[in-house]
């Protein structure tokens, strides 16, 4: 199975470009849907590459909307613009992909490059790749997420720059899940951290709190609590 891999862009970052390059060189993704946002034409083309062009900044999740309605892949990748990382890891997802799982995205101590403060001090974390399920949306959702596109859900049009990936998050059925020891390089934000997008973070944040939840807290809201408690238990029983 492939992937199509969703890109939306402001062209503001320099990594875009090299990104592009590794992506049509992987064998595992089959079509790259870039949805440039900026007002200029987008200088790069292939012949996986197909560009969405709105004519204005439409933001990032109507952006996520419209590339994913154009990917035909049985597979899913949403990434931001300002990633580095061995294309490798569509291998390792296309096989986390045949388990039971929802969205699959990075832990955040899978990270390097971040400027400080924008995820928490942790550091990266290499090795073997491995998968552990979450139960609340962690950053690396936002930047980059593996899962079939059957999975997803369509974001509310009424939010436009954030919760998305929340609202992606709390929409699915099977568990979703980080992983680690596999590095990603990115500055993380080169867009989302403008000034400008600060007010519509906010009333994104209102909207979305005024939707209803949806089905994965109802379903896995547990089983932390049992974690906890026989991690409790056994802390006491060999103190």
């Amino acid at each position: 199975m492939s992937f199509g891999v969703v890109i939306p862009t402001l062209q503001r970052s320099p990594l875009l470009g090299d990104l592009l390059v590794a992506l049509s060189a992987e064998p595992l993704v089959d079509q790259i849907v870039v949805v440039n946002n900026a007002t200029t034409e987008l200088p790069h083309s292939g012949p996986k590459i197909s560009i969405i062009s709105p004519g204005e900044n439409i933001y990032v999740n109507p952006a996520w909307n419209a590339g994913v309605r154009a990917v035909s892949t049985p597979l899913l990748c949403i990434a931001n613009d300002d990633l580095k990382f061995d294309t490798s890891l569509f291998h390792h997802a296309r096989r986390w992909l045949r388990l039971p799982v929802g969205i699959v995205a990075p832990a955040e101590n899978a990270f390097r490059g971040v400027e400080r403060g924008l995820l928490r001090d942790n550091p990266p974390v290499t090795g073997r790749p491995r998968l552990r399920p979450v139960y609340r949306r962690t950053e690396g959702f936002g930047t980059l997420m593996f899962m079939r596109r059957s999975n997803y859900v369509e974001i509310p049009s009424e939010l436009r720059i954030c919760f998305g990936d929340d609202y992606l998050f709390n929409q699915q059925r099977h568990r979703n899940a980080v992983f680690s020891g596999f590095p990603i390089d990115t500055p993380m934000g080169t867009t989302s951290s403008s000034a400008e997008f600060v007010q519509l973070f906010d009333e994104d944040r209102e909207r979305y709190l005024a939707l209803p939840p949806g089905p994965y807290s109802r379903r896995y809201s547990w089983e932390p609590k049992i974690a906890r408690h026989v991690v409790h238990r056994l802390r006491r029983a060999r103190s």
